[in-house]
């Protein structure tokens, strides 16, 4: 076995007594507390802390890195590099796999496995997601039950597809998401289905044309021949209530908004809220990496380095520092935190900071946490890419017959291999 030989063979990096760092503006909230006890653990490291404008962390980040330059630990966002993917493909991140496995400390059970996927490619581990969100919906019990529509049926695209199919007849000129619209709901429907379009192991352009085929009908059917306007954001609980929309969005789905959301449906509609993430091809739900760590191979500091992402992977990060009394915050300011320990804290807060007039229900603590759960995958989407499907496949759903599809794909397929091979 392969993985175990190389389990058996690796030897942890030699110590050294520095540690270099970069970060934008924006992410001194994450790295001072992660220094503080980094420092309390590791003293007699010296940490080089270049602190930078987000133009200069992005230009810096990208010239030096593949010339085998710049900080020992990337501190990464989902715009930082214009393709994660096609980035780690040329080798230059440094597999983080053999640190996980050899390490005592580092216990994968602690962490969302099918979101740490979302930073694997040949079988190593090249990124270390920190933070995720899901791209997720909401929508009612009672406008499912009103139109014979199974909860259960959700959790399955065929069931997703089929129930968006039933709203639409049911309730003909209504909005399938509450907003959106401005560009077909391309963006909500594509991105939260998990499509990652480029297979860069094999090499090829690769995805479920099918399901592809199906998401695009939606945004079709729901935008022809009239496109619909989007709904006040903010009252979301009474637009499902009334049946204007089939499903509101959450955007990235963290516990205060979500349940927020849920607390003031219960209480202003009358409402049971359902959580709804879009099913992916593997039966599960694709998360959205929002922060990201990675060593790069020309890091003199490895070992260092890593000392450094488990104390990012820490409680006292993911979750906050309980020290000081007060109700603790993650240092993270976006995102659910990937340590599993940390989300289930955080959602469970929530019910005990909601007011008195909006209570919280456990059961929407409960399905929050059983929807992370179901993680299959993780994506950081390629901006590209992204912008790619919604040029080439707008004309489709704008069309007045919907007979240029294939043409349109064809010209998707043909673009994202030059893109691939640049």
């Amino acid at each position: 076995n392969d993985d175990d030989h190389e389990s058996i063979s690796f030897i942890f990096p030699a110590p050294t007594n520095n540690l270099i760092l970069y970060s934008s503006v924006d992410e001194i909230t994450v790295l001072q507390p992660t220094i503080n006890i980094f420092s309390s653990l590791y003293p007699d490291v010296r940490i080089e802390w270049h602190k930078l404008s987000s133009d200069e962390f992005e230009a810096q980040v990208r010239t030096e890195i593949p010339a085998g330059r710049g900080p020992d630990v990337l501190l990464g966002y989902s715009s930082l590099l214009p393709d994660i993917y096609k980035t780690m493909s040329t080798g230059i991140f440094t597999d983080l796999a053999p640190y996980m496995s050899n390490d005592p400390d580092y216990n994968p059970m602690d962490y969302y496995e099918g979101v740490m996927k979302g930073g694997q490619m040949y079988g190593k581990q090249y990124v270390l997601p920190l933070t995720f969100g899901i791209n997720a919906f909401m929508t009612s019990k009672e406008l499912l039950e009103k139109n014979g529509i199974d909860s259960e049926s959700l959790k399955t695209w065929k069931g997703f597809y089929k129930a968006c199919t039933v709203f639409h007849e049911n309730n003909p000129g209504k909005a399938l998401i509450n907003y959106g619209v401005k560009d077909y709901y391309i963006s909500n429907l594509f991105l939260a289905s998990g499509f990652r379009m480029i297979d860069y192991e094999n090499n090829n352009v690769s995805f479920d044309t099918e399901r592809f085929h199906e998401v695009f009908d939606l945004c079709r059917m729901y935008c022809n021949p009239e496109v619909p306007e989007n709904l006040p954001i903010g009252n979301e609980a009474f637009e499902l209530k009334y049946e204007e929309c089939f499903l509101a969005t959450l955007g990235r789905s963290t516990p205060s908004v979500t349940i927020s959301l849920f607390s003031l449906m219960r209480t202003m509609s009358q409402e049971t809220p359902v959580f709804c993430p879009i099913p992916n091809i593997d039966g599960g739900f694709t998360a959205d990496i929002v922060d990201f760590a990675s060593i790069p191979v020309g890091s003199q500091n490895k070992l260092n380095a890593w000392r450094f992402i488990k104390v990012l992977l820490s409680d006292e990060i993911q979750y906050g520092d309980t020290t000081g009394g007060s109700t603790p915050h993650s240092a993270f300011s976006a995102g659910n935190p990937v340590r599993r320990e940390s989300l289930s804290k955080q959602v469970y807060d929530q019910i005990d900071v909601q007011p008195e007039w909006a209570p919280c229900s456990p059961d929407d603590a409960k399905q929050y946490i059983e929807q992370a759960d179901l993680i299959t995958d993780a994506i950081l989407y390629p901006a590209m890419i992204r912008k790619y499907v919604i040029d080439i496949m707008t004309p489709y759903i704008t069309s007045n017959d919907g007979s240029n599809y294939d043409k349109q794909l064809a010209k998707l397929i043909s673009t994202l291999e030059l893109y691939k091979d640049e």
